[in-house]
């Protein structure tokens, strides 16, 4: 059979590899801007630099096994706003730890661990010295599911039987591939992406079920927080104590919902105070008297914490509250 010229361009097109060594930082930030658009190169030494990488392409699927020296890559706002911003980055630690962050969680990999980062959303990779590593860059349309569990997935670290299997696919097609044999190449790869997918959803589901329990967690912290808001010894201490966990996993659930055991206290403590200063039946002494009550010491701790979170004393709140009213 006679292959014309544009057929075979098409061909090399669909599947193309390459092992390409990098000495300096400038070189570097050019292959980058080609194999992963949008990003840009810091932290990086001026001098003594070195990067190695054997690359394999099959249609819109790239893949990357990188040996580097340190520094670190980030995609900004900018670069977002920039485009290639519908492609998963999966990446495998296979020397050294990488430091990972998107959506406001930072991950360290491991040897064998998997972080994936969207590129739809700024994400941030820090390399360490004499590390390799492997990136996939898949497009959305190439992992199924992927944009229902994106936010909840980036910025974690992943660990199994089927992303060790991927890991072990890919590198021994990234060392072997024939690329004039694209059907085998895309075998490998439709694989692969098929595992990945299906573990990512089991991963998605228990995420979702610790989610569900650390949100009944918080509402039952809350709830102590209300219940016990006139007692002394309400501290994080006591809601850790009574949740039975440990005082950083409380910490933890917290910030998972935007707030911390010390403020909620607080603004449950102020809530009550609130409450009895709107009551008209209540004079200044005891109201002196509950906000001591309400845990903050002394009637001086507690004028300043009031003065400092309304901008005004407990008695000129109380005065402008009945005005208010009337």
């Amino acid at each position: 059979m006679t292959m014309h010229a544009s057929e075979t361009q098409l061909v090399r097109r669909e599947a193309s590899r390459a092992v390409d060594c990098f000495a300096t930082s400038e070189a570097w930030q050019g292959f980058l801007d080609v194999a992963f658009p949008n990003i840009q190169v810091d932290d990086i030494a001026a001098h003594a630099f070195r990067a190695d990488v054997r690359r394999l392409t099959v249609h819109d699927v790239s893949l990357s096994l990188i040996s580097t020296q340190k520094h670190s890559v980030e995609r900004t706002l900018g670069c977002v706003s920039r485009g290639h911003a519908d492609y998963a980055k999966l990446m495998w630690a296979l020397n050294g730890q990488l430091h990972i962050e998107q959506d406001r969680r930072r991950v360290t990999l491991t040897p064998g661990l998997l972080s994936i980062c969207d590129t739809a959303r700024p994400y941030r990779v820090d390399v360490p010295d004499n590390a390799e590593f492997l990136v996939m860059s898949l497009p959305y349309a190439k992992l199924s599911g992927w944009l229902k569990m994106s936010e909840g997935m980036t910025g974690r670290p992943l660990s199994g039987l089927a992303f060790d299997a991927s890991l072990a696919s890919l590198v021994t097609l990234i060392q072997k591939a024939d690329v004039s044999q694209v059907n085998d190449c895309e075998t490998v790869i439709a694989s692969v992406n098929e595992m990945i997918a299906a573990a990512l959803a089991r991963c998605a589901m228990a995420l979702s079920g610790t989610k569900s329990r650390d949100q009944q967690k918080f509402m039952s912290a809350m709830h102590l927080i209300r219940q016990h808001v006139l007692d002394h010894e309400l501290s994080p201490d006591f809601l850790a104590n009574k949740l039975h966990m440990s005082k950083r996993s409380l910490y933890l659930l917290f910030q998972e919902n935007h707030s911390s055991p010390a403020t909620a206290i607080a603004d449950a403590r102020f809530e009550r105070v609130l409450q009895l200063l709107r009551d008209p039946s209540l004079d200044q002494q005891t109201i002196s008297r509950a906000a001591i009550d309400c845990g903050f010491g002394n009637l001086q701790a507690f004028s300043k914490a009031f003065r400092k979170r309304y901008g005004q004393s407990p008695r000129e709140w109380k005065s402008r509250s009945k005005v208010a009213v009337h």
